[in-house]
């Protein structure tokens, strides 16, 4: 069994989705069986993949589905069960039918949860995907729990469900009963109409011949403890929240930085000539309490911060993994040590990351895992 993992360096949208979904790809190709565990945050995540002419952005699902791999939702990442759902609906209309283990302690994601996280965002401007996450495990913190294996068990799911819509009525929210109780519906006729199996994840079997991509759901720069306070997210999304130990760590970074909504970041004050970035996945989407979508040269200081905040221990390969360059080819710019760097070509710039990260590069020309993950060889 190989375990390897896939972690942004950034604030999220580094293009994670898209070397998750080449590694599965290369090992279905060699006969072998892909898994991607998710083992951070939930359904906020927004991973697109284009592969082989299908284009999907992975929430609720692993981003290696299209090759076949099955998704693995560890008990760390709450489960939402109608965002699921539609995910699975549209995926099925793309032919694809993904296989997927959630492991029962898997926090739910109600309806005040929801509506917890936009009220939080529009009132302090921090910022939310706004789908619940980080107000479930919040939530869970505070030990009003609701989880997976409570749905199984009506007298216990009421209970719990009484449970948390009194903490939410405290904070001026209505946790919905009835769709909560949907909510719950949905997770059981998921488990009896074999959609889902439901394993505790350390009980789970694996064949022979897997391979394990363990899947970040945003970037080191938003972890709550590496990342800068108040906009960070509620989860640890580095090595150290995955809890095993990999062969091989691959941190992925856009050719320059991007960030959703508000908080630091570098270099905005200096005009670039990025091209439009195709993977804004929220570009069509309310940002009234999401935030606008930022782009900014490359600094690589943040980035080595980012990587010696994050570093896995002695053993593990590490590797970099350089995305979107075809973004950048009117503008090969970074900073680094306060200054502008500029470069004549793309292997100049490839360069000259590897002399100061002095770790292997790989990167991507094309949006496309056909494409491939090219090997920079300086």
């Amino acid at each position: 069994m190989l375990r390897k993992a896939v972690i942004g360096l950034q604030f999220g949208d580094e293009g994670k989705g898209r070397v998750v979904s080449q590694l599965c790809r290369n090992a279905a190709e060699l006969g072998q069986f892909p898994y991607v565990i998710r083992y951070s945050g939930g359904g906020q995540a927004g991973h697109r993949v284009v592969h082989d002419g299908k284009d999907h952005i992975f929430s609720n699902f692993g981003s290696g589905t299209f090759s076949g791999a099955t998704t693995v939702w560890t008990r760390n990442c709450p489960f939402s069960p109608a965002a699921f759902l539609t995910e699975r609906s549209v995926l099925s209309c793309k032919g694809v039918k993904p296989h997927v283990v959630i492991d029962p302690e898997c926090p739910v994601v109600l309806p005040g949860d929801v509506a917890r996280s936009i009220q939080v965002a529009r009132a302090t401007g921090n910022g939310s995907v706004g789908v619940g996450i980080g107000a479930a495990l919040e939530r869970e913190e505070q030990h009003y729990s609701l989880r997976v294996k409570d749905c199984f068990y009506l007298p216990v799911f009421e209970a719990r469900l009484q449970s948390v819509t009194a903490y939410y009525a405290e904070l001026g929210i209505f946790n919905d009963p009835v769709e909560s109780h949907a909510l719950r519906n949905i997770v059981v006729s998921l488990y009896k109409d074999k959609f889902v199996d439901f394993i505790k994840i350390p009980d789970l079997g694996y064949p022979s011949k897997t391979v394990h991509v363990y899947e970040s759901s945003q970037g080191v720069l938003l972890d709550k403890d590496k990342g800068f306070f108040p906009h960070v997210t509620r989860s640890s999304v580095g090595y150290g929240a995955i809890g095993e130990k990999m062969d091989k760590v691959i941190y992925v970074t856009r050719a320059y930085q991007t960030r959703h909504g508000p908080g630091f970041m570098t270099n905005e004050n200096i005009p670039h000539n990025i091209r439009n970035p195709q993977d804004d996945i929220y570009r069509d989407c309310d940002n009234s309490y999401r935030g606008e979508f930022r782009t900014a040269l490359l600094d690589l200081d943040l980035l080595l911060y980012a990587l010696r905040a994050d570093r896995p221990p002695d053993g593990v390969e590490v590797e970099l993994a350089v995305t979107c360059t075809d973004q950048i080819r009117d503008d090969l710019r970074m900073t680094h040590a306060g200054e502008v760097k500029t470069f004549g070509t793309l292997n100049e710039f490839l360069s000259y990351i590897q002399t100061f990260t002095g770790l292997p590069i790989m990167y991507t020309a094309s949006p496309d895992t056909a494409s491939g993950l090219i090997t920079f060889k300086g």
